[in-house]
């Protein structure tokens, strides 16, 4: 499956009535509309069935944009996937790698210009992430997400010249250390924006021992700051596909 939503996020789709079930013979899934967007979430009985569910989809959604990620580390099933994907004329938008360590000795101090955002700092943050992410891919936080990162002090940013210059979304569960998101303004790059974000994220999460984080494969600055703090590749990757024309 590439279904791991939390309780949170599934009864905010509920609530929406963004959030479908279909049940072929052979599989079934979820789809969770957003952004224009439909989002496959499958439960197959191995992945030989993905072709099925490629099929049944195309049969539900014959136009508009459908995406799919998935989550896999052996190497014949990864050339299996994309194989069959470009059958359907699915396309890959984006291939991820999961980075991570177990605690070493990091020595960070507090940042003093970067703060916990507030409410009144959503527009602005929402607005950073809708210009430099991807929606299809890099999943950006609905207005009731980033109310709830807010809520639960897990955004750090930091201003300049009364513009946010980047932010930062941390989600610690128990002893581990999720970096969400880390996103620096264009106009503030190569000013060691993401470097102080990531000092303040590290200093707040101090007694977390494992660190974990999710980057595209081909974005070289994010992964060599990430390794200056430790953080060492994993043999997981993840897959985005897609189908339709961008809006």
């Amino acid at each position: 499956t590439n279904f791991y939503p939390n309780k949170n996020e599934m009864e905010e789709w509920i609530k929406d009535n963004s959030f479908d079930f279909y049940e072929t013979e052979k599989n079934s899934f979820f789809v969770h509309s957003e952004r224009n967007i439909k989002y496959i979430f499958f439960f197959l009985n191995s992945l030989n069935d993905i072709n099925q569910s490629l099929i049944e989809i195309q049969k539900q959604f014959p136009s508009g944009q459908i995406a799919y990620d998935f989550i896999l580390s052996d190497k014949e099933q990864i050339e299996f996937l994309k194989i069959e994907n470009k059958k359907y004329n699915f396309l890959m938008r984006a291939e991820l790698k999961r980075m991570s360590f177990v605690k070493k000795d990091i020595s960070v101090n507090s940042q003093n210009d970067v703060y916990f955002a507030d409410k009144k700092d959503i527009d602005g943050i929402k607005e950073l992430f809708e210009k430099t992410f991807d929606p299809i891919c890099e999943r950006i936080p609905t207005e009731k997400q980033f109310l709830n990162y807010v809520e639960n002090n897990q955004i750090l940013f930091i201003k300049k010249d009364n513009v946010i210059a980047g932010c930062a979304i941390i989600e610690i569960q128990k002893k581990t250390m999720y970096l969400k998101h880390l996103v620096t303004n264009i106009s503030f790059r190569k000013q060691g924006i993401a470097t102080r974000l990531l000092n303040q994220a590290f200093f707040l999460a101090k007694d977390c021992m494992r660190f974990i984080l999710w980057v595209k494969t081909n974005n070289e600055s994010a992964i060599n700051l990430y390794r200056k703090f430790g953080y060492e590749d994993e043999n997981f990757r993840n897959f985005t596909f897609y189908k339709g024309v961008l809006i």
